[in-house]
Parts: structure tokens; C-alpha cells; sequence
């Protein structure tokens, strides 16, 4: 092992992890994800980066939008000393990292204030298109697995908020060709489905991730794309959807092009013209398999703490915060 070796282990790795969980949670069940803007979004994302990763700071950019210009923000720890503004700091992450952010490195080093910073970026965005988010800390081997896992699970919950908001804008405009362009170039997997629950347009990012052509993603309900033991549930959920008129959302694990399947949160909220009628329903599909990975992780160290307690040749116990 080196000294740069991140290793968190027992009862170390459950707070964090569990942390992380929550983050995700809040970020896609957080009503500024659903209705808000780009700010509120990126306000949301550094409440969950400072819940999840208590470092000395965090930081996300996002990209220009429709002319509105780019989004910069910082929240800092309360063992933050320096005086950089998120512009500031932004100037800086640039010089160290490279002018385009949706090239920066997974981690990376960093000087801010006569101090060296060890760094942790993520896109937002399968390729950045949406913008990033960074989180800095001066301690030696940050960031550790679960760390990471941590990051990249809020930039997961972030990315999901910032497409819905974008599938929003698209729907407002009520024109179907500029809704086929626009789809089709949001970054994730996207559908739009016929008042009927009939798929009428796949973006290329879902047909490539299935590797099915338009017509075959048509006929999801008789294929393999959504996994057999998910299917009877989620056909379930989906007609009392249609039938209701209103939004939507589960997880189920979807049939990758390779065969492998991976979990996905689904959300559909349906568009309605002047008198109130369904005209289309907007399905964003976003990939959890982090979110299952930290669950999973979360509960193999409550049993190994619990082993570990139970092993012990004394009288030990656990207690929550009120005793």
C-alpha cells in the first residue's frame, strides 16, 4: 500500500456512505431539482457535496445555457480560512486543471492560498455538457473510495435535476420538430412517449445505450430491455400512471447493449395542452448504480461492524445521538 492508498474501512465507511445516500436521495427528491432553475440546482448540489464530503470546500460550474451564461459557486467548510470568491477560485481550478472543464481530471492538485489542496472533480453530464462540480481537501490521500463514490453520486442527483429542467424548456415549446432536436441532444437517456404510453421519439443516447433501433424500444413491454424480474412491477406502475394523468418514478435495471443490466431511477411527468389534455408524456432515465453500490457497501459494514462487536470479550454496545 502507498501512502496515497485511500482506504476507509468499518464503522469509518458507514457514516460517509450513508451520507452519500442521503445526499442522492435529497438531490433527486429535492423540489428545487423538479421546478428550479440552474441556480437553485447548483445551490442544491453544494448542500449535498458539504452533507456528504466534509472537506475544506466545494465548487461547481455550470456550463452557458441558452445565452444565460455560465453558473459558478462555492460552499466552504468552517475550517475554510482563505478569502476566494467562487469567480476566484474558479480562475484558479482552471489554471491548475485546464481550460476546459469538461476535460478536468477525475483528481488533481492545486495550491490555493499557500496551501495544497488535494482535488476531486466530476461532470455533470455523460461528457460535461451540463458543467462540473470539485471538491478540495488538504488532507493527504483525499479522496478515498467512498469519497469518490460520494462525489460522483451528488453529481449523478445533480445531472438528473439539470435534465428535467432542460426536458421542461422543451416542453414549453410545443413545436414537435425543435422537441425531436432538442431531445435528441440532451445528455441522457431520454424518451417521449404518446398519450397512449406508446414510445415516439428515443434520443440516440438511449437507443445506443440498448442498442436497439427506434422500433424495437417501441415494444419495451414484450422485450428484454427492462429486466424480467422488474417488468411485472414496473407494467403495474406505468398503467396506474396512464390511467392517474399523473408523474411518475421508479427504479428498475434496463438491459444495456452488451446484456448487462444496470439500475436506473425513471421519471415521467406528462405535458398537457391549453385544456388540460395529455399530449405527450417526457420519460428521464439516470443511471443509480452508484446509488446501489453505496447501499450495498453500507449495509457489508453495519455486519462487519456488527461481527466485529460481537466478537469482542467485553460488554459493548451502540447508541444514537439522544442516548
Amino acid at each position: 500500500m502507498t501512502p496515497d492508498s485511500p482506504l476507509l474501512s468499518g464503522a469509518d465507511e458507514t457514516l460517509p456512505l450513508a451520507a452519500c445516500v442521503r445526499g442522492l436521495r435529497a438531490l433527486m427528491a429535492h423540489g428545487r431539482l423538479a421546478a428550479g432553475g440552474r441556480h437553485e440546482i447548483a445551490a442544491t448540489l453544494l448542500d449535498a457535496l458539504h452533507e456528504s464530503l466534509p472537506g475544506t470546500f466545494a465548487f461547481v460550474r455550470l456550463n452557458d445555457s441558452n445565452g444565460a451564461g455560465p453558473v459558478e459557486a462555492m460552499r466552504a467548510a468552517a475550517s475554510w480560512s482563505g478569502t476566494l470568491q467562487a469567480g476566484d477560485l474558479g480562475s484558479v481550478l482552471t489554471g491548475a486543471l485546464g481550460n476546459a472543464s469538461s476535460k478536468w481530471p477525475a483528481n488533481g492538485r492545486a495550491v490555493i492560498e499557500d496551501v495544497d489542496f488535494h482535488l476531486a472533480s466530476a461532470r455533470l453530464g455523460r461528457k460535461g455538457e451540463f458543467g462540473c462540480c470539485v471538491v478540495g481537501s488538504p488532507r493527504w490521500g483525499f479522496p478515498a473510495d467512498v469519497e469518490r463514490l460520494a462525489l460522483d453520486v451528488c453529481a449523478s442527483g445533480a445531472t438528473l435535476g439539470l435534465q428535467r429542467a432542460r426536458l421542461a424548456e422543451v416542453a414549453a415549446t410545443g413545436n414537435e420538430r425543435e422537441t425531436r432536436l432538442i431531445v435528441d441532444s440532451i445528455p441522457g437517456l431520454i424518451a417521449v412517449l404518446k398519450p397512449s404510453g406508446e414510445v415516439d421519439i428515443a434520443n440516440n443516447t438511449l437507443l445506443e445505450y440498448t442498442g436497439r433501433s427506434l422500433e424495437e424500444i417501441k415494444g419495451w413491454g414484450t422485450s428484454d430491455i427492462v429486466h424480467p424480474e422488474d417488468m411485472p412491477h414496473v407494467m403495474q406502475l406505468f398503467m396506474q400512471a396512464l390511467a392517474s394523468g399523473e408523474p411518475y418514478e421508479w427504479e428498475m435495471r434496463t438491459r444495456r447493449f452488451d446484456g448487462v443490466y444496470q439500475w436506473f431511477h425513471l421519471r415521467g411527468f406528462p405535458v398537457r395542452d391549453g385544456r388540460g389534455c395529455i399530449t405527450h408524456w417526457y420519460v428521464l432515465m439516470t443511471q443509480i448504480d452508484d446509488l446501489k453500490r453505496a447501499q450495498d457497501a453500507i449495509r457489508a459494514s453495519e455486519r462487519n461492524l456488527r461481527l466485529i462487536i460481537d466478537t469482542m470479550p467485553a460488554l459493548a454496545w451502540s447508541a444514537r445521538p439522544d442516548g
